[in-house]
């Protein structure tokens, strides 16, 4: 039961690492160099890749995103808004409820296995 849990988590985990990728070099486009124009440079910014998969990251376990996402809207206009917010449906929400399906999968197929085998059982033990 566990190396399928592990199995489709591993699945899921280079899905979310592809995500995380693809938001990152996004993100690097559309805001990398723009944060300077701010009093100083925020800590999260999109300047250099690691920093930039830290941000996204960040952005994704929902600590303190709307900071990152306000910096946003202040260096570049409104419609930065609409990356963030896109990351966060599709990086925690949607990921969210895969590792979901992933878990209760697993459970309905352990649960038939073991249904299937008390049904087993209990025809091996009729012939008394």
């Amino acid at each position: 039961m566990c190396v399928k849990t592990f199995a489709g988590l591993l699945y899921i985990a280079s899905l979310a690492g592809l995500f995380m990728f693809i938001f990152t070099v996004l993100g690097m486009q559309l805001f990398g160099g723009e944060f300077n124009v701010l009093e100083e440079k925020p800590r999260a910014h999109y300047d250099s890749f690691t920093i930039a998969f830290t941000t996204t990251f960040q952005v994704i376990t929902f600590d303190s995103w709307q900071i990152v996402m306000y910096d946003g809207i202040r260096a570049t206009g409104g419609w930065s808004a609409i990356f963030f917010v896109a990351w966060v449906v599709v990086g925690a929400m949607v990921m969210l409820n895969l590792l979901l399906v992933i878990i209760l999968d697993v459970y309905v197929l352990s649960s038939h296995e073991t249904v299937d085998s008390d049904e087993n059982n209990l025809t091996e033990d009729d012939g008394f």
